[in-house]
């Protein structure tokens, strides 16, 4: 999509080497993607026995766009890494790095633990903090405040609620605010940074977020960073245009704000282009 004009744009290529997936994500280092991890469509056989189509993968690719053709590679990562996962989430971490955390292995084996890939390096470490050991979460968001360098993460099953914001010297710290936040915890959210704020929205396709809270499957929910207060819009009332308190400012050009995506999808943005990837696989 370009973010200028708002329109979408026929599929550029096809990654034919890289296995169809679900439950992975995607963030811009540069002019590279990096891709990690999500189930892929493998029979394998459960512990009762009946065979069932799941693969959790933990492999990492590089899709680079600084030639005319884009370059796709299987990257041998220096260390362990983390381990096989699905529906965990991914914010860019400084100019060369990404920030990976939680995810779920299997229904039963979900995660805590934070990993960070250094794209320079070539290495993944554990910064996984001790204090974060019960915060066990998947399908959560994360996006990191670019002026500040933090990055924050809401929402998601086995999650013990709210925002959190993330540090080396602490961890994963609750943060407090006030204001209208999202008040359903254990659905899939996502969550971008623009300028200074953060936006959640509510996944569409989940009935227990307007059935149990009432809440509108519609609706944008904006964190400042430097107020640290939540506002909201909803679908009666939603924004046309967003202003931080930096002064940037985007807006859309039909006066209809962008409706909210579901957690299947994983976008990155670069050179005022929003790249979509969508893996999809049937059962």
């Amino acid at each position: 999509m370009d973010l200028i004009t708002l329109q979408w744009a026929p599929p550029l290529f096809h990654i034919a080497n890289m296995p169809v997936r679900d439950g992975h994500t995607m963030v811009m280092i540069g002019k590279a993607a990096y891709i990690f991890g999500g189930e892929a469509n493998s029979i394998t056989v459960n512990t009762d026995g009946m065979p069932h189509q799941i693969l959790v993968l933990k492999d990492l690719w590089k899709l680079d766009f600084s030639g005319t053709t884009p370059v796709t590679t299987l990257l041998n990562v220096t260390g362990a890494g983390p381990a096989p996962r699905k529906y965990h989430c991914a914010t860019p971490l400084g100019t060369d790095a990404m920030l990976i955390h939680g995810g779920q292995s299997d229904i039963d084996h979900n995660f805590a633990d934070t990993w960070i890939y250094n794209a320079t390096l070539n290495t993944w470490t554990d910064v996984t903090h001790p204090s974060d050991s019960s915060l066990i979460v998947y399908g959560h968001g994360c996006a990191t405040i670019t002026a500040s360098g933090t990055p924050f993460r809401f929402g998601g099953d086995w999650s013990n609620g709210g925002l959190l914001s993330w540090a080396p010297a602490t961890g994963w710290v609750h943060v407090y605010a006030p204001g209208p936040a999202p008040q359903m915890q254990d659905i899939m959210h996502q969550m971008t940074a623009f300028g200074d704020t953060l936006v959640v929205t509510v996944q569409l396709n989940h009935p227990r977020s307007v059935l149990l809270h009432n809440e509108d499957s519609q609706a944008f929910y904006y964190y400042n960073s430097i107020s640290d207060s939540w506002t909201m819009t909803n679908s009666t009332s939603a924004l046309t245009s967003i202003t931080s308190t930096s002064g940037s400012s985007i807006s859309s050009t039909s006066g209809s704000p962008i409706s909210p995506i579901s957690h299947s999808a994983f976008s990155a943005v670069a050179k005022g282009i929003m790249m979509l990837c969508l893996f999809v696989y049937s059962i």
